[in-house]
């Protein structure tokens, strides 16, 4: 293939896309469509290079080995050197809590799998746990799709119409698991491997060996044009990712690819300042998400992203250009073009037990020079258990409403059914050793919705409550999202089919984290921060009047604000510890304060 300063283009304004989607700027909402972007150039630019040396045996061993040994030059060294860097200054930036995660994050990370490891985790678009390498995510993905491109090529040269069915198929998958478990859908290869095939695709049916074989060059502005366009507009939210909006930016890649950009354009300063980012691109995007992240740094406040126009943006973009320059011309492009064979795995494997050995050595090493009490607060925010069901679940039963948090439902007592959002999910772990102690049996709805909203609904939980002989549904939401139309129905329901609704009051919640409220107050300068029980509830009055005036005889409400205010509401226990993993989720310790509670309930 002829160089083509298009794709530098389409890489350049991909790398942007990104780039403020991440800074949180006024423009670009959804960005990330700069990642599927990506996916499609790389599935287009594998189709080309695999087979250099025209060998007719795509698999042939000599073919394998030279495809693996340029894609480790090319994506390897400056991967590594990202991850050893930020590791490095973070171990002297940040405290504990946020390097534990990613100490966590880098075993990972080395293993070349990241996307597998955050796929275990909250979603990408979460930012309550601080992340500086979770855009690496993308890299994973890249790295496996290299592992089969020899199997795709050896398909596509036997059964191009196979390859098109697999395509296609990959998307009906992706749409699916969007419903069903988005976090597999964002993260997981299968999901998507039809973006790299329409990339695929096109190199091998509608170019010569990428070359454009019909100009079209209008076309291709527009294209480009429309992917500016619907990268700026603001649909996360509104349906998952990836979804129909990836496909439309996929497509419009494609049409790039297939009928190229003019060469007046090319020419054009414009077009020469992307083709120039583009062949950045990939530095840029290394270092740009790390700096940001490790530059806006707040103990205990999660990632956070936005910059502040003005002076702070300018230095962000400052910083991002002066590393992703060095990064190209230190690491990326003299490694790039070095012979060696992938025989030579010594310095690979090198970084890959220097990275696994580094990261807990190092968080012990930091753990070491703070005091139990500090580190009893730092531990706080890592007291919780996997969200929900677990991912795997959501993949073996993707059609299920609930699932088990006992063993031996079958001999229990009595059935209980827990649902609500993530404070339903916060309280899970002691409701269901409760539950176990007095030989009852514990569910919890799969999807992370309080009562009326999306598959939430009374008669969806009512059928669920039937379906698996359920005798009592629990409801626990965070304040403000009650709602006495649904919960009456629910209970109406209750009372025609024979089991019982209980309703938990929200347990109190705060302005700012309270590990960090904590942490400030015994060793920092904040001022100690209370709250009288009327400051956490009279904003949610409202909705404490309405559970008040819902009624049947298959209703019932258990308070909580005498367990946490007195009149005073607690951030920590008797020991000092926050019973609170950020604002307002009680963290394991947390929930044991509503054990009296549970207890109430399961001596109904």
């Amino acid at each position: 293939m002829n160089y083509r300063p298009d794709i530098q283009i389409l890489r350049g304004i991909s790398v942007l896309l990104v780039v403020f989607y991440h800074l949180q700027t006024n423009f670009f909402y959804s960005g990330f469509l700069g990642v599927d972007i990506f996916f499609v150039i790389s599935g287009f630019l594998m189709a080309v290079l695999y087979n250099r040396s025209g060998n007719p045996n795509v698999l042939d061993r000599g073919v394998l080995i030279d495809f693996f040994a340029r894609r480790a030059r090319r994506i390897l060294p400056a991967y590594f050197a990202t991850l050893f860097v930020v590791l490095g200054i973070s171990y002297f930036l940040l405290l504990p809590p946020e390097f534990r995660s990613l100490s966590n994050h880098t075993l990972y990370t080395a293993l070349l799998i990241p996307n597998v490891g955050y796929w275990f985790e909250d979603n990408y678009f979460d930012v309550a746990n601080f992340r500086p390498l979770l855009h690496l995510w993308s890299l994973g993905v890249e790295v496996q799709f290299y592992l089969i491109v020899p199997l795709v090529v050896a398909i596509f040269s036997r059964s191009k119409k196979l390859l098109i069915a697999m395509t296609l198929l990959s998307f009906v998958g992706c749409l699916i698991l969007n419903g069903r478990s988005p976090n597999t859908a964002f993260f997981q290869l299968p999901a998507r491997f039809w973006e790299f095939m329409i990339g695929f695709l096109c190199a091998q049916l509608f170019t010569n060996q990428g070359n454009v074989r019909r100009p079209m060059g209008w076309v291709s502005v527009s294209a480009t044009i429309l992917i500016i366009v619907i990268a700026s507009i603001d649909y996360e939210g509104i349906v998952r990712h990836p979804g129909f909006a990836a496909a439309l930016a996929c497509l419009l890649t494609a049409t790039v690819l297939v009928f190229g950009l003019p060469a007046s354009f090319a020419r054009s300063p414009l077009g020469r300042l992307a083709e120039k980012t583009g062949q950045y691109s990939y530095s840029i995007y290394l270092v740009h998400f790390p700096i940001i992240l490790l530059l806006k740094y707040e103990p205990f406040a999660g990632s956070r992203y936005a910059v502040e126009p003005g002076w702070e943006l300018l230095l962000v973009l400052t910083l991002i250009t002066v590393a992703s320059i060095a990064m190209y011309h230190l690491i990326e492009s003299p490694l790039r073009h070095r012979k060696h064979r992938l025989s030579q795995l010594a310095p690979l494997l090198a970084c890959i037990t220097l990275a696994i050995a580094a990261a807990p050595l190092l968080k012990q090493h930091q753990r070491s020079s703070y005091s139990q009490e500090q580190l009893s607060i730092f531990d706080s925010v890592h007291d919780k258990i996997t969200f929900r069901c677990g991912v795997f679940y959501e993949l073996i039963a993707p059609v299920a409403r609930s699932c088990s948090l006992t063993s031996g439902d079958h001999d229990s007592s009595l059935r209980f059914l827990l649902l609500g959002n993530s404070h339903a999910d916060a309280i899970k772990t002691e409701l269901a050793e409760t539950a176990r102690k007095h030989g009852h049996a514990l569910r919890i709805w799969k999807d992370n919705f309080p009562l009326g909203m999306a598959k939430t609904t009374p008669d969806n939980v009512s059928a669920e409550a039937m379906k698996h002989d359920i005798d009592v549904v629990i409801i626990h939401n965070s304040p403000g999202y009650f709602d006495r139309a649904d919960t009456q129905e629910l209970v109406a329901l209750a009372e025609k089919n024979g089991f019982r609704v209980v309703l938990i009051d929200p347990v109190p919640t705060w302005s700012r984290s309270i590990p960090l409220i904590a942490w400030n107050e015994k060793f920092g300068d904040g001022i100690p921060e209370q709250q009288h029980i009327n400051d956490h509830y009279n904003k949610v009055s409202g909705d404490l009047a309405a559970i008040a005036s819902i009624n049947g005889d298959a209703f019932s409400r258990f308070e909580v604000a005498d367990y946490f205010c007195k009149p005073m509401c607690q951030k920590v226990d008797r020991s000092g510890v926050p019973i609170y993993f950020d604002s307002h989720h009680l963290n394991l310790r947390g929930t044991k304060i509503l054990t009296p509670v549970f207890e109430k309930i399961f001596q109904m």
